[in-house]
Parts: structure tokens; C-alpha cells; sequence
């Protein structure tokens, strides 16, 4: 049964299911579909006319209708040449298309299904969809400013998928794109983003290059989303269990707030459907919840040892400098960095470090299964790291866990995966840092059940090229992780933390009664 959790109905017209609902039913021939109305025989649609017209737009036909499917016979290498369209809806919070989708060319690149923010679509960002890259067996999560690849390199050709698109509400907008099918035994999560805010959006399908067919477009007047299993916005005046958050307060034994996602935060209904009411836990008096120019943010500041004068770091742990020779610990090292030891350095009277107590950097929740996606919204201070922590197996004992941070030391981020107590850095790539920008990771085990697969984004952009192989375990904490809070300017901070889960214990269930 899917989590109450991770469901969420916000309205329905009852007797009504669909917008629109595109059964395919009437034989077309290639160029013949264009301004044709969308069959749906057996099913109550309510939409106008203008939203159940199909319109298509192809400089060569590509476009034919033949017992219930839709093929576009190949692409014109162009985006939006052919695309099938119909009428314009208005973006509404949990609005979502529907439809099977079959990639027939191993050697085609792009198709799609999904939403198009203008009526005559010409460039990739005009669409949000989600792509069929043949040429390389991947999901691409395409929005109007960046094609993020998404999942393992499993799409089989010649495999029918369903997907579903849905568009978010809020300031931001975005949308949340699933599917089923293949590897995927129910509906998965397998991005969310928040880009695109666009008002007037049309539901389509279309191919760049590649032969493929779709089966039962739908619309229907549900509007539903995968709401988080846990998320805070940290706020200080609306929680309600244990108490009032107040500036200040210790993060430990207070809930989640409900209002680390948009929809919550915009008021749209979603606070209580999702997200709210989960314990935090974390070393007394490390984390709390303070006010920045009236925002509640989540500050850690963990626990430091002794001052340590000599002897030799011990590697894959964590220090702040206290005393350096320049560049002695590494290039340009100085007093007050936070950093991970690579290496046994030797400490004396002229370098000098305290030891990071690392349970004292994580506060956590307990998650529903191993498979998730997190994310938050990070101000990370200078030559300081800030971050998230996933599967972690202890809160007193940190043994095994994946670190996915923000370094301001070197400008890097960083997935850093610990098994048995020893670290390994499995990926490290430069960035452009931005305050608050949105750090996300999501985690499952992968098609065989016999290893974990990670993928990390950094503001809506994949980190490094490829999906990250991690150790298998169903550890169930997740939370945030910081090196320091720093001296009350330079500070890290987190705002926006959400846990939401893959699917794959068939959270999403619902999708299958649409």
C-alpha cells in the first residue's frame, strides 16, 4: 500500500476524471492528424474543445494514428518538428499528463512526453518533459533551462513505459516527473525540479529523431503529488508538536514543520497531506532553529575535541585548524578551515587541529525505506562544507553512510561514501557555488537488488557525468550535515529540507487509478 505519507489529492470533479483523454481510436494516415479532436469513447471528458484538438506541426509528416497508437514514423532533428500538442491549460498545483510511451530506434537520441510552455514550441526549453534518449539507454528530465539525466542507464527499446508529468505550484512552479515499466515495477520519483513557473502550459508529445508511439494521453481532472515523506522549512510560528517553534530552539525532538516544499509553503492545502509530524534527532545542543531577516533556518554548530598539538591526523576524519605553516595541511590551508584528513599529517606547536566529533554533524530523521530523494537548500560560509547525509546506520556511532556536501574549500562537491568507518571519495567536481541554490540526492538500489546507485544535483544540474555505484544497505537515516556554524556571519545554514521516496515500495500507487 503506498505511505499516507507520500499522498496527496487536492481536488477532483467527481463523475469527471479527465481534462482530456486521447484514446487513439480513430485511423489517421501520415499528415492527416493535424486539427483532428482527441477520441475518447467510454470516457467522461470535460474539457473544451480547443483543449482536446490536436494540433501538430511537422516541416516533413511524421504523424499517423493506427489502432489506438499514435507513431511518429521519425523526427525532423528538430524540437517541436513533429510535435503533437493540444489546447492550452492553466498551470494548477498536482495538474498532470499521463501516457504510454513505446522508443522504438536504439540509435534515435530524444523524445518525449510531457508539457510545452508555448503554442508553437521551437527550442528545447521550451518544453517539460520527459526525454527517451535511445542512443544511450537514458531518462532525461528536460525543463526550459537544462536536460538532466535521471535514473540508471536502463531504458529498454521496444519496452511500453507510462509516464506522468506534473506540474507544481508555488512561486517557482516546476514539475515532478515519473514512470512505470521496464525496471521500474511501480511508479518512481525520478526527479523533481522547480524552474519553470509558466501560467499557461499544453499538454504534447513529439520526437527530435526517433521512432516511437504513444497509447492513451490523458488529463485528468485529479490533481495529485508526491508529497514528502518528512520536510521543514524550519519555520518559528507554525509547528505544533512539541510547541511553537522560537528563535533558538534546539532542533532535537521537534517535528518536521510540513513546509519544506513549495506547494506546503504557498498554502495550497498540502501541509498535514505530507511531510509534517516526523522527529528530528540530533547530539543535544548542536542543531537549532534560528532567525535570519525573519526566516527560520536550521544552524548546526557540532562538537569539538581537545586542541591537538601532536601526533598525526587520522584519515577520513574531520578537523578545524587551529594553528597552520602556510599550506602545511594542504595548499593554503588556514586557522579556522574544516576539512576531511587525506593523509596522516604530523602535528606540532606551529600546526595544530580539534577533532570533529562526526556523530555531532548529522541531525536525522527516520526514513521509510532506502530509496529517496533529498534535497535542501544550502548557504554554505567560506572554506566551510555543508551537506546531506543519506542511509546512515547510527546517530551515535556512525559507521556506514554517503555524504553529499558542498565544499567552499576548493570550491568542490563532494560524495563521500563510508563503509565500516573508512572513507572513500567516489566524486569530487567543481562548481559555482550560489546561496541557497538546492542540493539533491537521490539513492536506490539498483535493477539486480545487489548494489545502491547514487546520483547528486546541484542546483537542478547533475554532479559529474555518470550515476555513482555505492555500497548496498537499507540504512534508514537521512538528514543534514555541517562542519560548523562559523562566527555568526559566516555561517552554514538549511532551509528546504525534503525527503521524498523513489516509489519503489509503490508510494505512488495511486497513479494507477488515473
Amino acid at each position: 500500500m503506498p505511505h499516507p505519507k507520500a499522498l496527496a489529492q487536492i481536488r477532483s470533479a467527481p463523475g469527471s476524471p479527465y481534462h482530456l483523454y486521447d484514446n487513439f481510436a480513430n485511423n489517421l494516415a501520415t499528415g492527416a492528424v493535424n486539427g483532428t479532436l482527441a477520441t475518447s469513447a467510454g470516457k467522461n471528458v470535460t474539457g473544451t474543445t480547443t483543449q482536446r484538438t490536436r494540433t501538430v506541426v511537422e516541416t516533413t509528416a511524421q504523424t499517423s494514428i493506427t489502432s489506438g497508437t499514435l507513431s511518429f514514423a521519425d523526427g525532423n532533428d528538430a524540437y517541436g518538428d513533429p510535435i503533437l500538442r493540444y489546447g492550452a491549460f492553466t498551470r494548477t498545483t498536482g495538474l498532470m499528463i499521463i501516457g504510454e510511451v513505446t522508443p522504438n530506434t536504439a540509435a534515435s537520441q530524444v523524445s518525449g512526453l510531457g508539457w510545452t510552455n508555448v503554442a508553437t514550441p521551437t527550442a528545447a526549453t521550451d518544453f517539460e518533459i520527459l526525454n527517451f534518449q535511445c542512443n544511450n539507454n537514458r531518462f532525461v528530465a528536460r525543463d526550459n533551462s537544462s536536460a538532466t539525466a535521471v535514473g540508471e542507464s536502463d531504458l529498454v527499446v521496444g519496452t511500453t513505459y507510462q509516464v506522468c508529468v506534473i506540474l507544481r505550484g508555488g512561486v517557482t512552479g516546476g514539475v515532478h516527473w515519473l514512470i512505470k515499466g521496464g525496471v521500474y515495477k511501480y511508479w518512481t520519483l525520478l526527479f523533481t525540479n522547480n524552474q519553470d513557473s509558466t501560467s499557461t502550459m499544453y499538454p504534447c508529445v513529439l520526437s527530435v529523431d526517433n521512432a516511437i508511439t504513444f497509447r492513451n494521453i490523458r488529463v485528468p481532472t485529479t490533481c495529485w503529488l508526491p508529497v514528502p515523506f518528512a520536510d521543514d522549512g524550519f519555520a518559528l510560528t507554525t509547528e505544533s508538536t512539541p510547541g511553537t517553534r522560537t528563535d533558538g530552539q534546539e532542533l532535537d525532538g521537534t517535528v518536521t514543520d510540513g513546509l519544506g516544499h513549495q506547494e506546503g509553503a504557498a498554502g495550497s492545502g498540502l501541509v498535514g497531506g505530507g511531510g509534517n509530524g516526523v522527529t528530528w534527532s540530533s547530539t543535544t545542543g548542536v542543531y537549532s532553529v534560528n532567525s535570519f531577516s525573519g526566516n527560520g533556518k536550521a544552524v548546526g554548530s557540532p562538537t569539538l575535541g581537545a586542541e591537538l598539538s601532536s601526533g598525526t591526523l587520522t584519515v577520513g576524519s574531520w578537523y578545524e585548524i587551529t594553528a597552520s605553516q602556510t599550506n602545511y595541511f594542504y595548499t593554503g590551508s588556514a586557522v579556522g578551515d574544516t576539512f576531511v584528513a587525506s593523509a596522516a599529517t604530523a602535528l606540532d606547536a606551529n600546526n595544530k587541529v580539534k577533532l570533529i566529533t562526526l556523530s555531532s554533524m548529522f541531525a536525522t530523521i527516520t526514513g521509510p525505506n532506502p530509496d529517496n530523494l533529498q534535497s535542501v537548500d544550502i548557504t554554505c560560509g567560506s572554506r566551510q562544507q555543508a551537506g546531506l547525509v543519506f542511509n546512515l546506520d547510527s546517530r551515535t556511532d556512525p559507521q556506514n553512510f554517503i555524504l553529499l556536501y558542498v565544499s567552499r574549500l576548493g570550491s568542490k562537491i563532494w560524495v563521500d561514501e563510508y563503509v565500516s568507518g573508512t572513507r572513500t571519495s567516489l566524486v569530487n567536481t567543481a562548481f559555482t557555488y550560489g546561496a541557497s541554490a538546492a542540493l539533491r540526492g537521490i539513492i536506490q538500489r539498483n535493477s539486480t537488488n545487489d548494489a545502491m546507485i547514487f546520483a547528486a544535483y546541484y542546483n537542478n544540474v547533475i554532479v559529474g557525468s555518470t550515476l555513482t555505484t555505492v555500497t548496498y544497505n537499507t540504512n534508514l537515516l537521512y538528514g543534514l550535515f555541517t562542519t560548523r556554524s562559523g562566527d555568526g556571519t559566516n555561517f552554514n545554514s538549511f532551509n528546504n529540507w525534503g525527503l521524498r521516496p523513489r516509489g519503489t515500495a509503490n508510494e505512488y500507487g495511486f497513479l494507477d487509478s488515473l
